[in-house]
């Protein structure tokens, strides 16, 4: 019996002798080409990224004007807060109804990018008159960014003498205008996205 069984156990540990040498013998696998191919595409800049390089000014644009202004909830700001931040500047008015929705897709990337160094400012630009009904609107947009008064339009009218709303204005890291929009259609913030992304990685 033990005769009949010994040549399948030989030729069981030769088999495994056998697998054990050709592991050994194994290297690593190179990388495939098409492996090669995702890691020289991940070097290259997106399409929205070159976009977004296109759309903006150059960065030794003009500073953007300081101001301090009141806060429609009370208090005081100030532009100092906005140091070393990236800050998008949204003139806005109460009658406007782009403004409105373009201030409640804003809050999107509010929540996206603020932890990142990114801002908004809401800047209203409706008469002193208006107060209340400009506070009771401002709440009904459930926004957590500042929101401001500039009732003369005195701080828009530096930025844009035309007063056009709603208009905005996206300011670097070192307080230069890097873009300016007036106008607004669904989806335009996405086109901002990338430029903001561009701007705080500067």
């Amino acid at each position: 019996m033990i005769y009949r069984i010994l040549p399948f156990v030989v030729l069981f540990l030769f088999s495994f002798q056998f697998c054990a040498w050709a592991d050994e013998g194994k290297t690593s696998p190179e990388p495939t080409k098409i492996e090669d191919a995702k890691e020289k595409l991940s070097d290259k800049p997106s399409d929205e990224q070159k976009n977004a390089k296109k759309d903006l000014l150059p960065p030794d644009g003009p500073p953007a004007p300081q101001f301090h202004l009141t806060r429609i909830k009370g208090g005081s700001f100030s532009s100092v807060k906005l140091k070393d931040h990236v800050v998008l500047l949204a003139f806005w008015a109460s009658w406007c109804e782009p403004c409105k929705a373009e201030l409640r897709a804003l809050q999107t990337l509010f929540r996206k990018y603020e932890s990142k160094g990114f801002t908004i400012v809401g800047i209203n630009t409706d008469e002193s008159r208006n107060k209340s009904r400009v506070r009771s609107l401002a709440r009904s947009l459930k926004v957590h960014f500042p929101m401001l008064i500039d009732p003369e339009n005195a701080h828009l009218a530096k930025i844009n003498p035309a007063l056009e709303i709603p208009y905005t204005v996206l300011v670097d890291k070192k307080g230069r205008i890097r873009m300016k929009k007036q106008g607004y259609l669904p989806g335009d913030e996405h086109k901002l996205e990338p430029m903001i992304e561009q701007l705080l990685g500067e």
